[in-house]
């Protein structure tokens, strides 16, 4: 599994499928399987390959990757199944801490401020953050981490210890 920032927006890529989150603020040639739209009220772009677009609620599949949608379109928070990992992917703003089910990997784009429940609130093995406050959030977390472009993940490589990374 492998996560690419574009621009302001991230590339999700299994071996079954690629995903894009919020590709109308993607840079950079559109291709994928499937768009997720953490943000409603943005019109998606063309994109080439999409076969289908999950904006909201509800159980999904695409090329063998297992997706939920839980919550309201403006609070949702997507529970993703692929090569072996579980991850979740949600805005800041739809973070529930102590709610957040058993999964391996959580994708945080930082719509707004955090506290410490990030971290308390998840067993996750990486908590990845990336979007306009990710930088501030980390700071407020004391947190010093090295920004990244991309970040490659596979399930027998799952740090022992929680990672913090930031898309940047």
């Amino acid at each position: 599994m492998e996560v690419t920032l574009l621009g302001s927006s991230i590339k999700i890529k299994s071996k079954q499928a690629t995903f894009l989150v919020d590709p109308a603020r993607a840079k950079g040639k559109l291709q994928a399987d499937a768009a997720i739209n953490l943000y409603p009220e943005i019109t998606i772009p063309d994109i080439e390959g999409l076969r289908i677009i999950l904006q909201g609620p509800g159980e999904y599949e695409v090329g063998g990757v297992k997706i939920t949608g839980i919550g309201t379109s403006e609070k949702i928070q997507y529970y993703f199944f692929m090569d072996n990992i579980r991850l979740l992917l949600l805005k800041a703003s739809a973070f529930k801490g102590k709610d957040v089910r058993d999964v391996d990997i959580v994708i945080i784009d930082a719509d707004e401020q955090l506290d410490q429940t990030v971290f308390a609130g998840t067993n996750a093995s990486s908590i990845i953050f990336y979007g306009l406050n990710a930088q501030n959030i980390l700071m407020s977390l004391e947190k010093n981490v090295q920004p990244v472009t991309k970040y490659t993940m596979t399930k027998d490589k799952l740090p022992s210890e929680k990672e913090v990374v930031l898309l940047a």
